[in-house]
């Protein structure tokens, strides 16, 4: 795994990035610079690994419902990536709560992201609680895309 970059968006706000900087080990770093779809990849394997970030509820309830078109595209651009995550700052506790902006339900909701996995066999949604469990399992997951593309990976051997 060395020489392993960790690719951040430019869109995404300083503030909210995830740097990864708690996870990195030697020979790895990371480089802010613009990602096609999604929020963070790794060097050389953008058509591999694709991870999208939603900050809250509200975040992905306005991209499901208020902004649907947009999100289809996204998720029609996402096709060309063989793994494609939308990791998500909040948890199923959130979920099961529901949002005060909006008469979505968790029942439907929660059926809508099943039927969008369903259809999108690349598309994976995580629900992680917090922000910072959030950047832990998106760390996870690029570092394990890199080994699975090297063959280091360790499951299957």
């Amino acid at each position: 795994m060395k020489n392993s970059v960790y690719v951040l968006d430019t869109r995404e706000k300083p503030q909210y990035r995830w740097t990864f900087e708690d996870y990195l080990k030697e020979g790895e770093c990371t480089e802010i610079k613009k990602v096609d779809t999604g929020d963070y990849t790794v060097a050389g394997y953008e058509s591999f690994i694709s991870i999208d970030r939603k900050k809250s509820l509200d975040e992905l309830l306005g991209d499901l419902f208020k902004d649907k078109a947009r999100f289809k595209r996204e998720l029609d651009r996402a096709k060309e990536i063989e793994n494609f995550y939308l990791l998500c700052e909040f948890g199923y506790n959130d979920i099961l709560r529901g949002s005060k902006y909006s008469k979505i339900t968790p029942a439907f909701f929660l059926s809508v992201v099943n039927e969008i996995e369903m259809l999108y066999k690349n598309v994976r949604f995580h629900f992680a609680g917090s922000a910072k469990n959030a950047e832990y399992i998106g760390y996870r997951i690029l570092s394990s895309a890199i080994r699975v593309k090297t063959g280091g990976f360790r499951w299957g051997n």
